[in-house]
C-alpha cells in the first residue's frame, strides 16, 4: 500500500537496506524480513531504484539479479571493513519515489561511498605486476629489519646429589 511503501522510504533513508532485513522490517506493521528484501528487489526490477550491490545474474536466470559478494565488492574498492558495510547499505540510487519521501530525485544516500564508476584513478585496482611488487617491496622491509636479539639465560635446572643419611634408631640395631 502507498502508506506502507511511505513507511518502507523512511525506513531506508533512516538505516540503508541489505543489512538486517528482520531489524529493518520492525517499524513496518505486518511485515518481516524476508518481505522488505523482495520489496526492495521489486523496486529494483521496476527501476524506481539502482542499487551497486544487485548485478544481473547469469548463473540462475530465474532470478534477474543477485547481490555481490564481499570479496567482489573488496576487489573493486581499497578493501575497508567499513567501506564494505557503508557500501552494502548505503550504495543506492532512488530514480522514482511514488510516495515523495525523498526530497529531490535521482538521490544518493548521503552515506553512500564513491561509486566504483567515479573512483579516481590512483585508486584503481592494482594491476598483477604492480602487485606482485608491491609484495616484494613489502618482504625486502620486512627482511631489513633487524631482529631484536633475546639474550637467553642459562638453564638452571641441575640434577642435585644429595645424599640422604639413614639414621638407624637403637630399637632397630
Amino acid at each position: 500500500t502507498t502508506a506502507e511503501h511511505t513507511i518502507f522510504m523512511q525506513q531506508v533513508m533512516a538505516n540503508g537496506v541489505n543489512a538486517e532485513w528482520g531489524t529493518f522490517s520492525i517499524e513496518i506493521p505486518g511485515r518481516v524480513g524476508y518481505q522488505c528484501s523482495n520489496y526492495w528487489r521489486a523496486l529494483i526490477d521496476l527501476k524506481y531504484v539502482e542499487d551497486e550491490n544487485y548485478v544481473p545474474n547469469e548463473q540462475n536466470k530465474a532470478k534477474k539479479y543477485r547481490m555481490l559478494t564481499k570479496n567482489e565488492v573488496m576487489k573493486k574498492t581499497d578493501g575497508s571493513s567499513s567501506f564494505f558495510s557503508n557500501h552494502r547499505r548505503f550504495q543506492f540510487t532512488i530514480l522514482k519515489d511514488p510516495s515523495n519521501t525523498v526530497p529531490t530525485l535521482p538521490y544518493r544516500h548521503p552515506a553512500a561511498p564513491m561509486p566504483f564508476a567515479a573512483k579516481p584513478a590512483e585508486s584503481q585496482p592494482m594491476k598483477h605486476e604492480q602487485k606482485k611488487q608491491a609484495k616484494k617491496e613489502n618482504r625486502n622491509n620486512q627482511r631489513q629489519k633487524p631482529k631484536p636479539k633475546v639474550k637467553k639465560e642459562p638453564n638452571i635446572r641441575r640434577k642435585s646429589k644429595v645424599k640422604v643419611a639413614v639414621v638407624k634408631s637403637e630399637e632397630d640395631k
